[in-house]
């Protein structure tokens, strides 16, 4: 075997250092038994595979975990070209370092990869084997997954929401510039792992509410007469078209809406009790998820902060506004709505971390949302520390509209 594809075995074998599975990449793969016992043909035939495992290998490296939505098609995302990769190999170019340039770069994984290497390290060393240990390790192996979806982001702003710890980092040149708590979604409405862009903001908005809100409300009306639209001062609408005509309440067949058999547009009214507070931070998205005020404050001081339908309420707009806006937001000019677009999108990055690294190796949080199985594999081939405080280097002290 030439010395390419020697190096090629080594790095396919070392892939449980990456979390993933090195016996899946071999299934495909028939080395000879023997250099002197087989033709140069065999050997040949064994390179041609392990090359098509590299590129299984690489692309395992770049994607995203299962249930990752990236909802945005221009959101800064880890992408493999493997014939570029193959074709670097044929030019010369050294295969370790193919690998080390497209295994993924970011702080979290570099620290969840590190500590997976210590962890086993220990165990080799004769440490003692409890199921905490293995629960450990599971648990370092499910974060790897999930933190290969960030791309290096070594340059550049973007927002990082750590679903599980219901924070919220502002992020500029690998430096946490700021971070504040947030609100996310309940355990039956939770918020997602995702990707997205905030391309603009919406000063005094409306709220929409999503249609299992609207059946909701149906359902008070008629227990109790349409007097709760005027005390949430809700309004019904025609359609969803930019100019809908308001609709009397004895316009709606409430019955049929309350059963779900018929849809209703309804939203309430910009103000200082609207569910949005006074701004709206917009990433366009078939999910309905996005950042926005809340007038109901006195929730961020919970330590359980699993409250909200789905969306991530943020506990200080007006300075992730400034944050967003480099020091100058806008200003609403009227009590009417109104749409700002920023100067350029802000990607944000929505992700579950049950582990994170920390100054004192690795930091393991409450599963909020259950989300860890107790009995992880490793991903199969493609076809009590606050994250702000440990993550950098140089860190510094549709329209279905939820809430």
């Amino acid at each position: 075997m030439s010395p390419a594809g020697r190096n090629l075995l080594s790095i396919l074998r070392a892939a449980g250092n990456d979390g993933l599975d090195p016996s899946a990449y071999f299934k495909t793969i028939r080395l000879p038994a023997s250099a002197s016992e087989s033709r140069p043909a065999a050997w040949a035939a064994a390179e041609i595979a392990l090359s098509f495992a590299l590129a299984r290998y690489l692309d395992d490296l770049m994607r995203a975990p299962a249930g990752f939505f990236y909802v945005d098609g221009e959101v800064p995302r880890r992408k493999l070209q493997a014939l570029s990769a193959l074709r670097a190999i044929e030019r010369g170019v050294p295969i370790e370092d193919i690998v080390t340039d497209l295994a993924p770069p970011n702080p979290l994984y570099r620290g969840l990869k590190e500590a997976l290497a210590d962890h086993r390290a220990r165990r080799r060393a004769g440490a003692v084997q409890d199921s905490g240990w293995n629960e450990l390790e599971r648990t370092i192996l499910q974060n790897m997954d999930r933190t290969r979806a960030l791309p290096a982001m070594a340059a550049g702003r973007y927002l990082l929401v750590d679903i599980n710890a219901a924070r919220l980092l502002m992020i500029e040149n690998a430096t946490v510039r700021d971070e504040m708590r947030v609100i996310v979604g309940k355990p039956g409405e939770q918020t997602p792992d995702m990707a997205g862009q905030i391309r603009f903001v919406v000063l005094n908005p409306y709220w929409n509410l999503p249609p299992d809100l609207v059946a909701r409300r149906a359902r008070q009306v008629l227990a109790d007469g349409p007097t709760i639209l005027s005390s949430e001062r809700l309004e019904l609408l025609s359609d969803w078209s930019a100019d809908p005509r308001r609709l009397r309440t004895d316009e709606v067949d409430w019955q049929a809406v309350a059963e779900g058999r018929q849809k209703l547009r309804v939203r309430q009214l910009p103000g200082d009790h609207n569910m949005m507070g006074k701004i709206k931070f917009m990433m366009p998205n078939r999910l309905g998820i996005y950042l926005h005020d809340t007038p109901f404050k006195e929730a961020f001081g919970r330590k359980d902060r699993r409250l909200s339908s789905g969306c991530v309420r943020v506990e200080d707009a007006r300075r992730l506004s400034r944050w967003l806006f480099r020091g100058t937001p806008p200003r609403a000019r009227s009590t009417s709505e109104l749409r700002v677009d920023l100067p350029q999108p802000v990607p944000v990055y929505m992700l579950y971390l049950t582990a994170i690294p920390g100054p004192r190796g690795i930091a393991t949080r409450p599963d909020a949302y259950d989300r860890d199985p107790r009995s992880f594999i490793m991903p199969r081939l493609s076809t009590g520390i606050d994250l702000g405080c440990c993550m950098f280097a140089n860190q510094r002290p549709g329209e279905k509209y939820r809430s």
